[in-house]
């Protein structure tokens, strides 16, 4: 198993690096950040019970940028905070419910969808929202799978630098 290290201790780390290397790690960790905006929205699709998807306005949002030492994956949708982390209970605006019943097939009539969506604001406002934690889910899953290590070593590779990695297993007799 590998040392962890933070953000900050590889940041500087890179920064003790030759230009190539570090050119190398930045692109590999880039690379990652694709796969992350990936693995998010394929996350956020198979959220269980129930997916949040309705309009497909957060997976639009979804943007990998890259930077001069990184990437910054966000989802820009208004709602998306809301999506990953939950709410505390409160009182949303009864039109949005109102429109999602009636997209949804739970409501035919205005009369319907409003009936429909107070019943929703009610819970809401009882017990708040439950967190989906598809991104967090997703950086978990890219940990699990070390495509972070893997992009690296495949742009140093590339840049023609050679990769050598030790264990810590002891040897079995």
């Amino acid at each position: 198993m590998g040392k962890k290290i933070s953000i900050g201790q590889y940041a500087r780390k890179v920064a003790k690096m030759g230009p190539e290397m570090e050119a190398a790690a930045i692109r590999g960790v880039q690379s990652a950040a694709y796969w992350l905006e990936g693995e998010a929205v394929d996350q956020l699709k198979g959220t269980r019970p129930y997916p949040p998807e309705d309009t497909g306005e957060l997976v639009r949002s979804a943007k990998t940028t890259l930077i001069d030492r990184g990437a910054i994956v966000s989802f820009d949708a208004p709602h998306a905070a809301f999506i990953e982390y939950g709410t505390r209970p409160h009182m949303p605006p009864l039109q949005p419910l109102m429109d999602w019943a009636i997209r949804k097939g739970l409501a035919d009539t205005e009369e319907e969808a409003k009936a429909v969506a107070w019943k929703i604001a009610q819970k809401i406002k009882r017990e708040g929202t439950t967190p989906k934690f598809f991104l967090a889910r997703a950086v978990k899953q890219l940990s699990r799978r070390r495509i972070v290590s893997r992009e690296i070593k495949a742009e140093l590779k590339e840049a023609g630098l050679e990769v050598v990695t030790f264990s810590r297993k002891k040897p079995t007799s």
